[in-house]
């Protein structure tokens, strides 16, 4: 039986809680018992996996000795290890990056091998690292550990890091060499090509789900963050919009999605390192500006650190260090240190990389990243280089104006072809997004791989299917298309056919708002709707989208949306929806009358019928839909959906 977890509002709009999440709030504590019970199922941290973890922190500690002399201070710097942006890499050094991470999975010494003891690890730590003061001072030490585990296997190696405001500005950031073959391998489903294709790990295949969801880091978060000078401004639980720097780390997993999206399985993709090394390198920045501005960075740990586990003084569980220790400065300065972020401006426009390049007609110069192409991208590219090349010579004849009229006119990025043969720039200068976009790729270029983990477990058995209805509402800011009426046999170009406030039976259900546009992903013919379920009394969450015409007044449609089975016990969940551009779908559930009411989304599924779900995905289409036969009409019983969303 499905019903509403928790009480309606009566008819009272104003007392509807406008937070999506909601329900989370009001079951903390069902989540805290069942979140202790995941953690004693997932079991302990292997006893060889604690040794090994000491070992590799051993290794450190020549390099974390004090000096004595300036001479030997001198040496050390000299020998700091040196982490760069993974593109500026040499293809040596990209590749022994790569042969020393396979190398840890190969390695079984330590079960189930050596790479993804150290992704268990974080998962088995996963709760008290999070939400707190602890979050940077820990990942810090993380990197380290996993950088000396490489270095077993390949001695002077280091952990690069990802700076993904280099892939920001991209039209399609999941296009960007960062996922080709010779990089970290595709970000859209199950990764099967690059150094890591193939692979499994504990919760499953290697999946990711590039920009269906979440967010790249831009330059405005980065300023944001490091105008700030105390820990406590930008770590939880005290930090704020935009400052919150940990939630503004989540949004780039979640862009990632797959395994990088929940924190108990993205230490199984190797992109989480790089990620948190890019994070670890702003937070020195922010650690050096505190420096400046007459702040101790090592002892600067919040008086309110969050969770009890983040206390400055309680066990790390990395060896014997506690979290305060993670706040040394002995790390970067006797271990490792940070080459800058790739920049480039007017009078040098080189990123130091064949794999970046410098954009100036943003309004300031930036590298950004070349993306992946296809052979015949590239070779109709070329096509237009010879034309482009024709073109200038004619033009050059016309004297010196003449040709730069030309080059202005056809100015198209040089291609290369790089040691896979797929990737190079496709920017022109007309193709420029602006830094400021900061809504989700709407292109259903790809649907999503769940990896349909729930407490530990990965199956589709245990995941059964709600309906769910999507009604969606023409936004006042939509693009206007270009289909227009006639009259008198010509076209009336000052109204768009589909745009509701050119009607006077629609007008007063659209009213016509003044503001400015602030989202690109309307421009479309549809829009997607993302709609994702979270467990509340189970580990586990489910995403999906619905696509709806853009162009109509009203659209709607029908989706199924995994939620834990109710056969080992009651289900309690709560579902969101919400559009491109960020914009929350109001949930509507059914009442005991057969109406609909405003909810919270939240709701609790039983084993007793009517069960009001379909035990695998052609269950719930079929609860719904009435086929009898091939020469029938289908129809649909819509009494089933106990939930709707309104995006409006």
């Amino acid at each position: 039986m499905l019903k509403d977890l928790y009480n309606f509002n009566n008819g009272n709009e104003d007392s509807c809680p406008e937070h999506p999440y909601i329900g989370i709030a009001l079951n903390s504590s069902l989540l805290k018992n069942n979140w202790n019970l995941l953690k004693t199922a997932w079991g302990n941290i292997s006893i060889e996996t604690e040794n090994w973890v000491d070992e590799l922190l051993r290794m450190s500690e020549y390099e974390m000795e004090g000096t004595r002399t300036k001479r030997q201070a001198s040496r050390r710097r000299r020998t700091l290890r040196i982490r760069k942006e993974y593109r500026i890499l040499s293809d040596t050094e990209r590749n022994n990056f790569h042969r020393a991470i396979n190398m840890l999975k190969r390695d079984t010494s330590v079960r189930p091998n050596r790479y993804d003891a150290l992704g268990l690890l974080h998962q088995r730590l996963v709760d008290d690292i999070h939400h707190g003061a602890a979050f940077l001072p820990f990942h810090r030490v993380l990197l380290v550990v996993c950088e000396n585990a490489l270095r077993q296997k390949i001695p002077g190696v280091t952990i690069p890091y990802w700076d993904s405001r280099l892939d920001k500005p991209l039209r399609d950031a999941t296009r960007s060499i960062m996922w080709s073959n010779s990089f970290m391998g595709s970000v859209r489903g199950r990764v099967r090509n690059g150094p890591f294709r193939n692979w499994n790990t504990p919760a499953g295949p290697l999946v990711r789900n590039g920009g269906q969801i979440g967010d790249l880091f831009d330059h405005s978060t980065i300023r944001a963050i490091l105008t700030r000078s105390r820990l406590h401004e930008i770590a939880e639980p005290n930090a704020v919009p935009p400052y919150d720097y940990e939630i503004r780390h989540g949004d780039v997993h979640q862009w990632v999605g797959g395994l990088m999206e929940p924190a108990e399985t993205a230490g199984f993709d190797p992109i989480f390192y790089l990620h948190h090394s890019f994070v670890d390198y702003v937070w020195e920045l922010f650690r050096r500006n505190q420096q400046r501005r007459g702040v101790n960075p090592t002892t600067d740990y919040p008086s309110e650190y969050g969770p009890a586990s983040q206390g400055p003084r309680r066990p790390m569980r990395l060896g014997r260090l506690r979290n305060i220790h993670g706040m040394s400065s002995m790390y970067t300065s006797r271990i490792y240190s940070y080459e800058p972020a790739p920049t480039c401006s007017y009078t040098n426009t080189n990123c130091g990389s064949k794999y970046l390049r410098c954009i100036t007609r943003s309004g300031t110069p930036r590298c950004v990243s070349v993306e992946i192409i296809s052979r015949r991208q590239s070779r109709r590219t070329r096509r237009r280089r010879r034309r482009t090349r024709r073109t200038n010579r004619s033009r050059s004849r016309r004297g010196r104006r003449g040709k730069r009229q030309a080059l202005n006119e056809t100015a198209v990025a040089e291609v290369d072809t790089f040691s896979d043969g797929y990737v190079g720039p496709i920017y022109t200068d007309q193709m420029i997004s602006p830094v400021n976009d900061i809504c989700p790729s709407t292109n259903p270029y790809n649907v999503i791989q769940n990896m349909y983990l729930m407490n530990g477990l990965s199956d589709t058995r245990v995941w059964v299917y709600v309906p769910v209805k999507i009604v969606y509402k023409r936004q006042p800011e939509q693009m206007q298309f270009d289909s227009f009426p006639v009259k008198r046999g010509q076209l009336d170009a000052f109204q768009d056919i589909y745009d509701p406030t050119g009607y006077s039976s629609l007008i007063d259900l659209f009213p016509v708002k003044a503001q400015p546009r602030t989202c690109g992903e309307m421009d479309s013919i549809f829009t997607k709707v993302a709609v994702h379920s979270d467990g509340l009394n189970y580990h586990g969450s489910y995403r999906e989208f619905a696509l709806l015409d853009a162009r109509q007044p009203f659209d709607s449609s029908i989706m199924y949306v995994a939620v834990k089975s109710p056969q080992m016990g009651p289900t309690d969940v709560v579902l969101t929806a919400y559009g491109p551009c960020g914009n929350v779908c109001k949930p509507h559930c059914r009442d005991l009358m057969g109406g609909y009411k405003h909810c919270d989304g939240s709701i609790k599924l039983t084993n007793r019928g009517p069960k009001g779900y379909g035990e695998d995905y052609g269950d719930a289409v079929r609860m719904l839909w009435n086929a009898p036969g091939p020469d029938h009409l289908p129809t649909i019983n819509e009494s089933d959906i106990f939930l709707h969303f309104v995006c409006d």
